[in-house]
Formats: structure tokens, C-alpha cells, sequence
């Protein structure tokens, strides 16, 4: 703010000693956020906390545990832009935080099954890579031999894992072996 310190209506109005600088009373803030990746189910907490700064608004406000606080946690269920309304009373900010969703790989082998012993049985994974199987391969598909538990009747399990961290997906199929009939 500019202010004639030469109050006389006669003088020189463009002097330098006619010239004050006030304090506006606003501090500026400065928010920094990073965009962030999670994998869906997951949640992340981000921290707006800025020295010059006491009130802050969210929105939108679904996935965030509490919209009005600097660090709540995070858990949207797709990808999401939030803005963040920062400030100090007399000053206001505003940021934007971009947070991807990355859907889990779908994996599903089917039911569990019964065959008889000694045959063969392709598992197809639906999933893409990277891909890992119970017996280390990592093809899409996988043929197994079918053996019988004949004492205790447990099955042979099989398992494929898509995907990667906490991003992956995992589901299994018991297989049972069931001994031939013998035909004399």
C-alpha cells in the first residue's frame, strides 16, 4: 500500500520520502504435494502441513478419512484429483493431488475339481504378467499330473500370483486325484 507522506498541499507528491511501504498481513503459503500411485484397497496418508497454515478443506471428500485435517489418509476407490483449500486467515491457496488407482489383476482358476489319477490337467491363468505358478513357471498356462492321495484323500493345490507388491492378486485350486477303477 502506497501512502503520501507529504501531507502539504503544496511539494513535491513524487519524492521518495513520499513513498511507505504497510505489511498487507498476509503470508503467503506454499503447498509442494506430489502426485501419488496405489493399487485399489489401498490407502495413503499426505501430509499439506505448512508452518504458515492452520485451516484446510479436502475435496472431494469420499476416500479421505477427515477432510478438514493436513494429513488424512487416503483410500479412493478409482483414480481421483482432490483439491486441497489452504489457509491462514487472511491468506488462501489452493493445490491439487492426483491419485491413481490401479486395479488388481483378476485371477480365478475356478473350482476345485476331481480327476482321475495319473491324468493330465491344463491350469490357464486369466491374469498377465508378471506372473508366478506353485511350481515356479511363469507361462500363462501350465499342465499338471494328477496324483492320488489314496491314505488321506488331500488334493493337490495349484496357485498362480499376477501382478507385483501390493498390486497382485493370488487364487488357488485343489485338485483331487481319484484312483482308477479296476475292471477285471
Amino acid at each position: 500500500e502506497l501512502n503520501d507522506m507529504n501531507t502539504a498541499w503544496i511539494g513535491n507528491d513524487f519524492g521518495v520520502d513520499d513513498i511507505s511501504f504497510k505489511e498487507c498481513g498476509c503470508i503467503p503459503i506454499v503447498s509442494n504435494l506430489s502426485n501419488q500411485t496405489i493399487c485399489e484397497g489401498d490407502s495413503i496418508q499426505i501430509n499439506a502441513t505448512n508452518v504458515n497454515a492452520f485451516r484446510y478443506l479436502w475435496t472431494p471428500s469420499t476416500g479421505i478419512s477427515n477432510d478438514t485435517v493436513p494429513d488424512p489418509w487416503f483410500k479412493p476407490l478409482n483414480t481421483t484429483t482432490y483439491i486441497v483449500r489452504i489457509s491462514n486467515g487472511t491468506c488462501i491457496t489452493f493445490d491439487t493431488l492426483d491419485i491413481t488407482v490401479n486395479k488388481k489383476p483378476l485371477v480365478n482358476l475356478g473350482n476345485d475339481t476331481f480327476l482321475c489319477t495319473g491324468s493330465s490337467f491344463t491350469l490357464r491363468s486369466p491374469a498377465g504378467v508378471p506372473r508366478v505358478w506353485s511350481t515356479g513357471d511363469t507361462t500363462q498356462n501350465i499342465t499338471v499330473l494328477i496324483q492320488a492321495d489314496s491314505m488321506n484323500f488331500l488334493p493337490q493345490v495349484f496357485w498362480v500370483r499376477s501382478g507385483t507388491g501390493t498390486c497382485s492378486n493370488t487364487d488357488s485350486i485343489n485338485v483331487y486325484g481319484i484312483p482308477r477303477p479296476k475292471v477285471s
